[in-house]
């Protein structure tokens, strides 16, 4: 990785503080282009279509037909910069298949779907018509952009779904009947516009999304109405809507998310002000901006670059998100770490004024947090931490970490369903800790739900000798040892005497022995030897965890992130995406009151499946984890 580049990168980053988005997409409404046949090459051996210019064509729609960047364009004919000219010739750089950003056969994922669409795969059951009604776009609008498309669909396919703000876009810019590109120039402002072009800002703003982020910039490229005569009229302004699509009786609906007590909101327009709470460190950055390379540290020293990752995986979500008409103000804090700043930022009016909060990742600032949110009751979303059940509340509070409840029923469950004849053996040093997770375990072993025989299951207080355990050591079934102690000498000695055993071949026994434990504890050790946790096939819960042979899910990411950031990300760079992807859905879906509908909702998330429950009067915790285990020096989820 290149320490440097990424280093540029955290600097651009931490100074931004506020981010509003106004989600639009563009596409062009203009005369249609005949793609050039007329190929050259230049000395380097690069090969150019020979684009003529006609009478209405522009940059967009030019850059459009031939599937190329208005940039790459513009880098090949320096004297487009002020305007097209009708009877001009122009280069096209001939893209090759390797260098195309989107191939829908080959990543056919929502997250790298062209901008204003969305990548749908077709599940079992579903029509055309259930697409419709669930995404809210009429057939005829989906077959427009999916050449060849029937009624006759199959699970498995691919097929891409206009955004509404794609379909109003269309809608709008359908009404001139050819628009031209137009560059802004130094003097230009709406009134000038609208002088130029017979369109008022909110005409011209129509057609033109960008206008509302980034104003009457010079250089920026619009497209205007073609006006050969000075009395040609244009339609009047109108605000354009979206007929609904009416569910059929008929349909089943299959969709994980859409419910028939839990009603979707069909046209969300409302903006969320999310507030994202990390420890960024920004005083530190003085440390990042070195001027000898010689000097550089790795990445992983540096404690700014910690929740980078996290941060920049969010960003990318909502750029997803903005492609199903979703609308956010996204406030970002540096909480530094520290209790004082977090209260100060509590303090603000902007933090006040929320929607949701997701953060901030210690829990001694989630206290200070819930201090203050519970009178403007704006939900909370803990990622890291786990505290004690708060007292009713009057706001939402969302846990991502399973508890050790759920970790225990992930591996009785696993016993139950796939162990069934195993001998299970429990072990603790009698430590106040390792007793408390005893009784959990003890509990959910025993729960009428896993129907565990008693006899197969033997409690031991451990001493640093197994000989007496090992004893009552089955030789005809699986032998699960779960191991409670907490230390990493004695954890260290325990797996050696176990694998010698396992491999001990003096009585010409084999013995199946697998482990188990609680990885927050033995995660923590750095002097287990991977030859015996693999050997002994350690299983363990883990509630983050990225499951890289998933190349459908997670190379399009991957892909996505890299060609954003220039690196691969870190599990926080999923975890980030996935926390904002869920929860803005949620948001969007269903509005502010969405925990009344999280038992219905199954947003699909990379690193471990939320499954929220309500626990206490306003507090929801997840009840799902990854059960992964070591096989072949490889770990493999289990559930």
């Amino acid at each position: 990785m290149n320490t440097k580049l990424y280093m540029q990168n955290f600097i651009a980053i931490i100074f931004s503080i506020l981010f509003t988005f106004s989600f639009s997409t563009i596409n062009a409404q203009s005369a249609k282009i005949s793609k050039s046949t007329e190929i050259v090459q230049d000395i380097n051996g690069n090969s150019y279509f020979l684009h003529h210019i006609h009478k209405g064509e522009t940059l967009y729609a030019i850059s459009k037909a031939y599937n190329v960047s208005i940039e790459k364009i513009e880098l090949y004919n320096k004297d487009i910069t002020d305007g097209l000219k009708i009877g001009n010739e122009i280069k096209i750089p001939i893209i090759k298949e390797t260098e195309q950003t989107y191939k829908s056969s080959t990543i056919p994922q929502d997250t790298i779907a062209p901008e204003g669409f969305i990548n749908h795969k077709v599940k079992k059951g579903e029509t055309l018509y259930s697409i419709s009604f669930n995404y809210q776009v009429h057939i005829d609008e989906i077959k427009k952009h999916n050449k060849g498309l029937t009624a006759n669909i199959h699970p498995g396919e691919w097929i891409l779904i206009p955004s509404k703000n794609t379909q109003i876009l269309e809608i709008a810019r359908a009404q001139y009947d050819s628009l031209v590109d137009y560059k802004i120039g130094w003097f230009d402002n709406y009134y000038r516009l609208e002088k130029k072009f017979k369109l008022n800002q909110e005409q011209l703003e129509q057609i033109n999304p960008q206008l509302k982020d980034q104003g009457v910039r010079r250089g920026l490229h619009i497209l205007v109405p073609y006006i050969e005569h000075k009395t040609d009229t244009l339609p009047k302004y109108e605000e354009i809507v979206l007929d609904s699509i009416p569910e059929e009786k008929h349909i089943v609906n299959d969709s994980n998310i859409i419910k028939n007590d839990c009603p979707q909101i069909l046209f969300n327009r409302h903006t969320y002000k999310i507030g994202l709470l990390l420890p960024l460190y920004a005083e530190l950055e003085s440390e990042i901006r070195i001027d000898n390379e010689i000097f550089i540290k790795e990445i992983k020293e540096y404690k700014s670059f910690r929740f980078i990752d996290f941060y920049q995986g969010a960003l990318l979500a909502i750029d997803s998100l903005k492609n199903l008409g979703f609308k956010a103000e996204l406030y970002v804090w540096d909480t530094k770490g520290s209790t004082t700043t977090t209260d100060s930022i509590c303090q603000l009016d902007n933090f006040n004024n929320l929607d949701i909060i997701i953060g901030p990742f210690y829990s001694k600032n989630v206290e200070i947090i819930r201090q203050h949110i519970d009178t403007n009751a704006i939900r909370l979303v803990e990622i890291f931490s786990q505290t004690n059940l708060p007292i009713d509340s009057n706001t939402q509070h969302f846990e991502i970490r399973s508890n050790n409840q759920f970790k225990y029923d992930a591996h009785a469950k696993y016993i139950n369903d796939s162990l069934p004849n195993s001998k299970i053996i429990i072990i603790h040093s009698g430590k106040p800790s390792e007793l408390k997770k005893l009784a959990i375990l003890d509990s959910t072993i025993f729960h009428p739900e896993f129907n565990i025989d008693s006899s197969r299951v033997s409690i031991y207080r451990y001493n640093n000798n197994l000989s007496s355990i090992l004893k009552n050591t089955s030789k005809d079934s699986i032998n699960i040892f779960i191991n409670l102690v907490n230390n990493e000498a004695v954890i260290s000695d325990f797996l050696r005497q176990l694998y010698l055993l396992k491999n001990d071949n003096k009585e010409e026994i084999e013995y199946d022995i697998m482990v188990m434990a609680h990885n927050s504890v033995w995660s923590k050790y750095k002097t287990l030897d991977i030859k015996y946790l693999d050997d002994l096939r350690y299983t363990y819960t883990a509630d983050y965890y990225i499951n890289y042979d998933d190349t459908e899910i997670i190379m399009p990411y991957e892909i996505k992130y890299y060609n954003e950031y220039k690196r691969i990300p870190s599990k926080l760079g999923f975890i980030g995406h996935d926390i904002m992807w869920y929860f803005g859905n949620a948001l969007f879906n269903y509005g502010i009151n969405f925990s009344e509908c999280v038992q219905f909702i199954d947003y699909k998330t990379m690193h471990n499946k939320l499954v929220l429950r309500e626990v206490n009067i306003g507090f929801f915790r997840n009840h799902s984890t990854n059960l992964l285990q070591y096989n072949n020096y490889k770990i493999e989820k289990k559930n």
